[in-house]
């Protein structure tokens, strides 16, 4: 009843897709799932909302209840019920795509009477750890890849990587198709082979990696390669490049990005986290990712791909300190994995 108050402001932010969770917190308030359904406490209800999204002419993302931590016998079946009128929502309105994330949650091998999660993917029984949240949003991405066209978020030829420093639109990532290695870039301690030039590979602790440069085959420049061993879980291994300064001033906007593959690696991986810096006085730098609070926790362990991508920041006041992108490669034991870098971009936004 409380985030469903919010539902104007979401249908007046232009967004086409809304999605709309469930129940778990209405359910361990003692209230059912028609209650639910229909509204209560003076508000709207869930049937509601979906009708409003549906007649403001957006597509409606419904979400099955997955959470089911310390619920009665009571409660478990109201979270069941709750699913099942949405399937039969979803099977009775034009515009409506369920996606099931219980089919991803739930441990379906489990005979009991409570709701079991598959190993790994939650640590209270409620929220997904990061090996549950990049399950669920492997399915989600596979789902909407059926509905909506995927897009390259940055350039696809050199040229758009050279254009005038400075320019509005212009990528200030140096090198960002790595197709440039005419002058060696920086390998640090523990690092070998060849960095591309304006990059620098970095580690902590003992990890080390075997940095190397590879033609793409579907011509779109080249992938850093990154070949890493970790000896520790909390490792990282980084890559960075480090754009001119003089390119920002105050109030200037930026977003960065970066698409990653990483290879099958038994979770050794906990995240390839990307940071793009373009700071003043005490300002924070942008993340995509963000995995610091993860360390140790395993991501994917199967071969995957994504595409990290911040959202837009603004400069504010005083001496631009500072411009730097790094995409960091974070241990959550020790291990080996292979990882490629391409298409890095960091851009300042046209007004």
């Amino acid at each position: 009843d409380q985030y469903l108050a919010r539902l104007d402001a979401v249908l007046g932010s232009g967004a086409g897709m809304i999605a709309i969770f469930g129940v778990y917190n209405d359910v361990v308030q003692n209230y059912t799932a028609q209650q639910a359904w229909t509204g209560y406490n003076s508000a709207i209800g869930l049937k509601e909302a979906f009708d409003k999204v549906l007649a403001a002419g957006r597509r409606l993302f419904v979400i099955t209840e997955f959470s089911g931590s310390a619920l009665t016998a009571a409660q478990l079946l109201e979270v069941l019920r709750y699913n099942q009128l949405l399937r039969q929502y979803a099977a009775a309105n034009h515009g409506v795509i369920l996606f099931d994330a219980t089919a991803t949650m739930w441990d379906s091998s489990q005979l009991s009477t409570t709701i079991a999660f598959k190993s790994g993917y939650s640590s209270d029984g409620i929220h997904p750890v990061r090996l549950g949240g990049m399950n669920l949003g492997a399915a989600l991405a596979t789902l909407l890849d059926t509905i909506v066209p995927n897009f390259a978020p940055g350039p696809v030829a050199a040229w758009e990587y050279s254009s005038a420093a400075g320019s509005l639109g212009a990528n200030h990532c140096q090198n960002g198709l790595f197709l440039d290695t005419s002058v060696a870039g920086t390998p640090g301690a523990g690092i070998t082979g060849t960095v591309p030039k304006s990059w620098t590979v970095s580690r902590s602790g003992s990890a080390t990696a075997v940095s190397s440069v590879v033609a793409r085959s579907d011509g779109r420049g080249a992938d850093l390669v990154l070949d890493c061993t970790f000896s520790a879980g909390g490792e990282y291994i980084q890559a960075a490049s480090y754009p001119v300064t003089t390119n920002y001033a105050t109030g200037d906007e930026f977003e960065a990005w970066a698409s990653v593959d990483v290879g099958a690696n038994s979770g050794v991986l906990s995240a390839p986290t990307l940071r793009a810096y373009v700071q003043a006085t005490a300002q924070a730098p942008v993340a995509a990712n963000e995995s610091g609070a993860y360390v140790g926790s395993p991501g994917l362990s199967v071969a995957h791909s994504l595409t990290l991508r911040t959202g837009r920041n603004v400069i504010g006041a005083g001496t631009i300190s500072t411009a730097a992108f790094a995409v960091s490669l974070y241990a959550a034991a020790a291990g080996t994995v292979q990882v490629r870098l391409n298409n890095c971009g960091l851009f300042r936004r046209v007004p």
